[in-house]
């Protein structure tokens, strides 16, 4: 069921506002070194929220009997800057370490998939897991650790190929419920992070997801718009946008956006 990503008067109301005449800033900064210190910094980030490694898998087992989806992990890398494991990193990742739990009472209340999810989780040093089995009508699957129990945070039809590091790029997003995270803001400008085949229309919009920089997934019933920001500057995978309209004045660090063509694309199918 798609669900409604705001109510239409409220989204009215936010457009609306988007063309009042916005204070003027000083000029943005430069797309290429502020994405290197913000990536820097999201890389050193504690936040538990922030997606910075997946791992897709069709089947799920003990060590390294679990097999993944086999596709161009240098080319999926090259999308963001969420990357994925491959079979050479898990390989070597089991032979150098242990990563079988003694039970615990916690772990005791995990099933045995769920264990062997969580050992195939730390293995590829993954925070998200993507459950992709190969059986016809089977949603596909993306899992977050919470202490040592993986959980299911989304659930949809696969992609069309299995094997095309773009399919599945664009499926990891649609999955997680938005198109990219700010990762910086300052004097008015916020640095986005989404996908190289997203940033190709200038002037675009995007809609700034009210508190969803401590979510891990932002499912589309839980989707409410909280500002507007607009692209002034684009560079890869990274975007300068300016507030447009924020209510708190400036969006929060590692919140969750959705862009123009995504939230047309809700609204028109909402009725």
């Amino acid at each position: 069921m798609v669900a409604r990503l705001m109510s239409i008067p409220t989204q009215a109301f936010l457009w609306a506002l988007a063309f009042i005449a916005a204070p003027s800033f000083a000029s943005p900064p430069d797309v290429e070194v502020w994405s290197k210190l913000a990536v820097e910094a999201y890389r050193n980030s504690e936040s538990k929220t922030l997606p910075r490694r997946v791992i897709f898998a069709d089947k799920i087992a003990e060590g390294t009997s679990s097999t993944l989806l086999v596709f161009d992990d240098k080319e999926f890398n090259n999308l963001s800057i969420i990357k994925a494991a491959s079979s050479r990193d898990l390989n070597w990742s089991f032979k150098l370490n242990s990563f079988s739990l003694e039970e615990t009472e916690e772990t005791k209340k995990n099933s045995k998939f769920q264990n062997m999810a969580r050992d195939l989780m730390r293995g590829a040093k993954a925070d998200l897991l993507v459950y992709a089995p190969s059986e016809p009508g089977k949603n596909w699957e993306v899992m977050v650790l919470e202490g040592f129990r993986p959980i299911v945070v989304a659930s949809l039809p696969p992609p069309n190929s299995r094997s095309s590091a773009h399919a599945l790029h664009q499926w990891l997003f649609a999955a997680l419920g938005y198109d990219g995270l700010i990762l910086d803001v300052r004097d008015g400008y916020a640095l986005v992070m989404t996908s190289r085949d997203l940033l190709t229309t200038p002037e675009s919009q995007a809609l700034v997801l009210a508190d969803s920089h401590a979510k891990k997934a932002v499912p589309l019933d839980e989707q409410k718009g909280h500002g507007i920001l607009t692209l002034v500057n684009s560079k890869g995978m990274f975007g300068i946008y300016r507030t447009t309209f924020v209510p708190s004045g400036a969006p929060d660090l590692y919140s969750k956006l959705v862009l123009e063509r995504k939230i047309k694309k809700t609204a028109k199918n909402s009725h």
